[in-house]
């Protein structure tokens, strides 16, 4: 299992928050010259590319320190120009492979190149099965929340008995991160890789779950808000109609007076929701009246208004 399939110079394409994996086709736009150097040399030659991920997105030009050291060999399948000076490239996965050194830097990354096989592993073993229908299942679960159409690929994933592919396809279809997806490619281990992945998967699963609950909830939010305020401009216009007076600006004038007197808590929940009962009530019954007379009087009361005592009587 320790056969070396590749040991060469390739030209190296540095990606920024991408892993690719072996037996995957991916599609992503090159803007960066050198590499768009590396994959026009890659067309020249014989379309192989070593595709390796940058440990950090914001460095513009790496070298050997910023990249990672595990990445995969890949045929580039197709080169589209687009406008601005970049070009859209789709790749096909071969296999794992390990960057030796850069040989060069200039106009194109280009370096030492060598292949990484699988270990060994005991594929009847009933550890496997259950780890294949674990990544089968959570893949499901994604495919579902994502609201993807991925029928495609749920297809792939459910009719292989692969664990090294099923974990290197799940971990390329899914939104992990791509620092994690770097640990899934750096494992050479099919069993040890797939369980890793489902690990990651069914924490990205709760991610998910709790980004739909809280956009459930921010819907359901928008939703009531926009059927509160169609309501009321119904009203509104209902009252103009029967030439009422703005039954809102009223409790909004009761409102603020009561705020404004800094009454105690008690007295002023009290009054509030005298307030809010008036709001309850039509404007022409004999309830309201009674309501506004109420508070009315509660307001002529001088609150907080203090003279000064005279205890002379001359």
């Amino acid at each position: 299992m320790n056969e070396i399939i590749l040991s060469a110079k390739l030209p190296v394409l540095a990606l920024r928050g991408l892993t690719v994996f072996p037996g995957t086709t991916v599609h992503f736009d090159v803007g960066r010259k050198k590499s768009i150097r590396a994959v026009e040399e890659a067309m020249h030659r014989d379309q192989e590319i070593f595709l390796v991920a940058q440990k950090d997105i914001s460095v513009d030009d790496p070298v050997d320190h910023d990249l990672f050291s595990v990445g995969t060999v890949a045929v580039v399948k197709q080169l589209l120009k687009l406008p601005g000076d970049t070009v859209r490239v789709l790749v096909e996965g071969k296999f794992r492979a390990k960057m030796k050194g850069l040989s060069k830097s200039e106009p194109y990354l280009f370096g030492q190149v060598e292949s990484l096989s699988d270990s060994a592993y005991v594929h009847s073993n009933p550890r496997v099965s259950a780890l294949i229908r674990q990544g089968q299942y959570l893949f499901e679960q994604f495919t579902e929340l994502s609201g993807k159409n991925m029928q495609e690929g749920l297809l792939k994933v459910v009719s292989s008995n692969d664990p090294g592919f099923i974990a290197d396809y799940i971990a390329q279809n899914t939104s992990i991160d791509y620092l994690e997806k770097q640990k899934i490619l750096e494992q050479l281990h099919p069993v040890k890789r797939l369980e890793l992945t489902c690990t990651l998967l069914a924490k990205e699963l709760d991610i998910m779950r709790l980004e739909a609950e809280i956009q459930e909830k921010v819907q359901e939010g928008i939703n009531k808000g926009q059927r509160d305020y169609y309501l009321r401009e119904q009203l509104r216009v209902i009252r103009d109609e029967l030439g009422e007076e703005d039954e809102e600006g009223e409790l909004q004038t009761y409102g603020d007076r009561i705020n404004s007197l800094e009454l105690p808590d008690e007295i002023r929940e009290k009054l509030l929701k005298e307030v809010r009962r008036l709001g309850k009530q039509p404007s022409n019954s004999s309830e309201a009246s009674v309501i506004r007379t109420y508070l009315d009087t509660c307001l002529e009361v001088p609150w907080n208004t203090v003279t000064k005592e005279r205890v002379n009587i001359d």
